[in-house]
């Protein structure tokens, strides 16, 4: 019987410093891959209309007004 509880808080143990770590690693993934793609859009594009999109970025997680702050050209 005590083999059997040593062994499941064993297993358990594992499995949570396992989760924990692959939370991280998922977080900094996600993290990295955006500054990825932030990266290879200013090297695609001009640095103006890198900022652009930029701009259209944080309109779109803050969308207040947009007709008045951006005028496409």
């Amino acid at each position: 019987m005590f083999y059997f509880q040593a062994t499941f808080f064993f297993i358990f143990v594992l499995t949570q410093k396992r989760s924990k770590k692959v939370k991280a690693l998922k977080s900094k993934a996600k993290f990295h891959s955006s500054r990825l793609n932030d990266f290879k859009l200013a090297k695609a594009q001009t640095r103006k209309s890198f900022l652009t999109a930029q701009y259209m970025k944080f309109l779109t997680l803050f969308p207040s007004r947009p007709g008045e702050h951006y005028q496409p050209v």
